[in-house]
């Protein structure tokens, strides 16, 4: 049975091939290929303590107190009023409850010119976060949302991570198995590390990354 990738990846089989030099028509290490992004995938998603790939939630919480505030912007009017800890970019919301009541809605990015006030809340710009004028306090709260980053619609430097690390582990395993530690190249002594996250790729991801999530 063909190995396929997860369906939350964000890069395709056809551009890992390119990125790792491999012929587009050539079908015989594609098993591999596929086995390798996911894992890469795996790594990052872990690295960064989150979701990425863009996935379906429902996400209920129960409380008395406010759920949801990173506790970051103690002096801003918005402390209360932001819902971040959620994944993120939120690309589509389902439906949101207060204590069993559906709250009115709208994404920030797909109606700019609509008023938040004659909304219960919304989506943030970027889908960073959900904003409510009044609060998010209740005792059960519900997110029906989707969220994270498809082929489609995924930053530059995300994918420049992913390539370097898929590009470091393919070439890895060959190098291993001849015994090989460092090579000169150019005049250049390289040493090889083992199969962890590349300094570089782990530099670029960090912007991602979420503490305590």
């Amino acid at each position: 049975m063909a190995e396929t990738l997860y369906p939350w990846a964000w890069v395709t089989l056809p551009w890992l091939k390119y990125e790792l030099g491999i012929d587009a028509t050539d079908t015989t290490q594609d098993d591999r290929v596929t086995i390798l992004g996911n894992a890469a995938i795996d790594a990052i998603e872990s690295y960064c303590n989150r979701n990425i790939g863009a996935r379906d939630y429902d996400v209920r919480r129960v409380g008395g107190m406010p759920y949801g505030f990173s506790g970051m912007g103690l002096a801003t009017p918005d402390v209360n009023r932001v819902w971040d800890r959620v994944e993120t970019p939120i690309t589509d919301v389902e439906r949101i409850e207060l204590d069993g009541i559906p709250l009115t809605f709208f994404l920030a990015d797909e109606n700019p010119e609509l008023d938040p006030f004659l909304y219960d809340c919304h989506v943030l710009p970027r889908g960073v976060g959900l904003w409510r004028s009044f609060g998010w306090r209740a005792w059960t709260m519900r997110l029906i949302y989707s969220a994270g980053y498809t082929p489609d619609v995924v930053p530059q430097d995300l994918r420049l991570a992913t390539a370097i690390t898929a590009r470091e582990w393919y070439r890895l395993p060959l190098l291993q198995r001849q015994g090989i530690r460092n090579e000169t190249m150019n005049g250049q002594s390289i040493t090889y590390r083992d199969a962890t996250m590349p300094p570089e790729a782990t530099e670029i991801l960090s912007g991602y990354a979420k503490v305590g999530f």
